[in-house]
C-alpha cells in the first residue's frame, strides 16, 4: 500500500459522499437524498416511506446549510487538518494524546487497506470488536470514510451474540483488536469472510499495550 503523507486527504470520503458531485439546491431542505451506497442493504430495510417522520431541514439556519451528501468522517478529521488544526488535541487517553493530524493518517491507512486490500465498497458493513482505545476511534472513522456502515460491538460478547449481529446485519468483514481476537471461544475470522479478498478477510490491530499513543505515522507493524 503506497504510503500518504500523514494527513494528506486522499479522496476517499468525498468519493464515499459525493460520487455524482453536489446534489441538486434544495435536497437537504427536503431532508436530503438517498445515499452514495453502492451496497443499498441499509436503505432497503428501512420501514416504509410512509411511516417515516416529517424530516425539514430548512427549519433551522444550520441545518439547511448542510448539502444533501456529507461524510462525517471528512469534516472531523479532513476539514480540521485543512483549517489549521492538525496540532491540536483529538483525542485524550491515558497513555497520552493523538492530535487531528494523527487520527487522520491512521484512518486514511485502514480505509485504504480496507477498499484497496479487502473490496470494501460503501453500503458494506464492518464489524469492529475491540476496547475503547484511540485506535478503535481511527477504525470507525476509515471505515465511514470508506464509505462503510460501521457495527461496533463490545469485547464482552461471544460467539452467540456476535453471530446473531454478523447474520442480522449481513457482515462479511471484521476488524478486531488482536487481543481480543486471541481469547478461547471467540469466533475464527473466516466466520465473517463472505468473498475471498486478495489479502485475508480478517486484519487485527495491536499495540504494545491498551494505552500506548501512535507516532505520526503508524508503522506497518501496527496491521497483522
Amino acid at each position: 500500500m503506497a504510503e500518504r503523507p500523514p494527513g494528506a486527504s486522499d479522496g476517499l470520503a468525498a468519493d464515499a459522499a459525493t460520487p455524482a458531485g453536489r446534489a441538486a439546491p434544495g435536497a437537504a431542505a427536503a431532508g436530503g437524498e438517498p445515499s452514495a451506497h453502492r451496497d443499498t442493504f441499509c436503505r432497503t430495510a428501512l420501514p416504509p416511506r410512509e411511516l417515516w417522520p416529517q424530516m425539514r431541514y430548512d427549519r433551522l439556519p444550520e441545518l439547511a446549510a448542510y448539502p444533501a451528501r456529507l461524510n462525517c468522517a471528512a469534516e472531523l478529521l479532513d476539514r480540521r487538518v485543512a483549517e489549521g488544526d492538525g496540532e491540536r488535541t483529538a483525542i485524550h487517553s491515558p497513555g497520552g494524546r493523538w492530535t487531528y493530524r494523527q487520527l487522520l493518517a491512521t484512518a486514511n491507512r485502514v480505509a485504504h487497506v480496507l477498499v484497496e486490500d479487502l473490496g470494501l465498497v460503501p453500503g458494506n458493513r464492518v464489524l469492529l470488536r475491540g476496547p475503547n482505545t484511540p485506535m478503535l476511534a481511527a477504525c470507525w472513522l476509515a471505515v465511514v470514510k470508506a464509505g462503510g456502515v460501521a457495527v461496533t460491538t463490545m469485547p464482552l460478547l461471544r460467539v452467540r451474540e456476535l453471530t446473531y449481529i454478523a447474520d442480522k446485519a449481513r457482515i462479511a468483514l471484521a476488524l478486531t483488536d488482536a487481543r481480543v481476537a486471541a481469547r478461547p471461544g471467540m469466533p475464527a475470522p473466516s466466520r465473517f469472510q463472505a468473498r475471498p479478498p486478495r489479502r485475508p478477510a480478517s486484519k487485527s490491530w495491536r499495540a504494545p499495550n491498551p494505552m500506548t499513543s501512535p507516532t505520526a505515522t503508524p508503522p506497518p507493524t501496527t496491521w497483522r
